[in-house]
């Protein structure tokens, strides 16, 4: 049987990219994913910061449009506008996007396996062993180390050893067609997103994303937003499926074990403000090569030996999953009446200019701080 210098598990951006750093570095790698082509179905919204762009080879062909400005609605409609002089994000084509970082670590030499579930996990003292089942059945892949990054499926890490994953958000969305979007706009609402904030994204020729995230199943709360643009003469046409998919808002601690390191969303290195995921997971991506390149340096496999895997990705990202949670909490706690408020007094004392030039899409920490000191002032109620 074939030893894999490391397996990964999940072909998705921050799978492929990490098998890809593997095998550019000498590695034997093989790449898993459990579904018949990589890319689909399509669960998430597609918008990546520029940041990403200027950090990673990411594939630009897969861009279908561009954005430096949004538009926040509150319950009773109160709006106003945010805008960067800078671009902040792109929306892509998910499933093309996947595919073309999928391809990239195939030309880099890494064996990709489709259709391939992987089920239990069982590390050993030489050796990881993944039971997976695939078109010819039930079997095993050898490797000497093991990378998840299967998003929030737990059953490869099962007996991994790896800590337990706690808090979840859920999310949905679909594509439609939609009349009078002109920039991306961010709806917040108890009835329509407890817990959350439903948005929706321009593609060009009426075309556009529209989604939800939620501390409750977010699929019914995504039917009442499509039936209320429906009601506003907005909505024209669902062109896809509506997708719903958990995500974590908080880190899996620890992200390593012996032989084993998780990373994306299996590590839950998502933004816990808005969920979103692929930056963040880049960047785990790219401390975990560095982490599998030290270990087989080093000779040195054991738990211990990896953790210095998760102080890398936490001191980069970790100030913003706790300041995320923070702003989280107190979001949570709000009433409809206390957003509209809160809305107001943003509009009244031009808050949102304010924090246009502290604005990032990946980076929320500094503007979500600056919000809550000012906002001392200003706030027309104690929560």
């Amino acid at each position: 049987m074939k030893v894999w210098d490391v397996i990964v598990v999940g072909a998705g951006p921050v799978g492929s990219y990490c098998a890809a750093e593997l095998a550019r570095s000498g590695f034997e790698v093989l790449l898993l994913e459990e579904h018949e082509q990589v890319g689909e179905p399509v669960h998430c919204t597609g918008i990546i910061g520029v940041e990403a762009y200027r950090r990673f080879p990411l594939p630009a062909d897969c861009i279908q449009n561009r954005f430096r400005s949004a538009r926040f609605f509150s319950p009773r409609g109160i709006h106003f506008d945010v805008e960067s002089e800078r671009e902040q994000a792109v929306a892509v084509d998910r499933a093309a996007f996947d595919r073309a970082l999928a391809r990239d670590a195939q030309r880099a030499g890494v064996e990709l396996l489709l259709n391939a579930t992987g089920h239990s996990l069982q590390p050993r003292e030489d050796r990881v062993w993944l039971d997976i089942s695939n078109s010819e059945g039930p079997s095993q892949v050898v490797g000497k180390m093991c990378v998840l990054a299967t998003g929030v499926a737990a059953r490869p890490a099962n007996h991994s050893g790896l800590g337990e994953m706690c808090r979840f958000v859920y999310a949905a969305r679909a594509d439609v067609k939609l009349a009078n979007l002109k920039t991306v706009e961010v709806h917040f609402g108890r009835k329509l997103a407890p817990g959350g904030f439903a948005w929706a994204v321009p593609l060009g020729d009426s075309r556009a994303r529209v989604g939800l995230l939620s501390t409750r199943p977010a699929e019914p709360y995504l039917d009442f937003f499509l039936d209320s643009l429906e009601r506003q003469g907005r909505l024209r046409e669902i062109e896809a499926m509506v997708r719903c998919r958990p995500v974590p808002c908080s880190p899996r601690r620890p992200s390593f074990s012996q032989r084993v390191l998780a990373v994306g969303d299996a590590a839950g290195q998502v933004k816990t403000t808005t969920g979103g995921g692929v930056f963040y997971g880049l960047l785990g991506a790219q401390a975990a090569s560095q982490a599998v390149t030290q270990a087989f340096s080093r000779g040195e496999f054991r738990a211990g030996a990896l953790s210095s895997y998760e102080r890398e990705w936490m001191g980069r990202i970790g100030f913003e999953l706790s300041t995320g949670l923070l702003f989280r909490r107190i979001g949570c706690a709000l009433s409809d009446w206390q957003i509209d408020e809160i809305f107001r007094a943003i509009k009244r004392t031009g808050l949102n200019r304010k924090l246009a030039p502290y604005v990032s899409f990946d980076w929320h920490a500094g503007a979500t701080m600056l919000a809550l000191r000012q906002g001392r002032s200003t706030c027309p109620f104690r929560a």
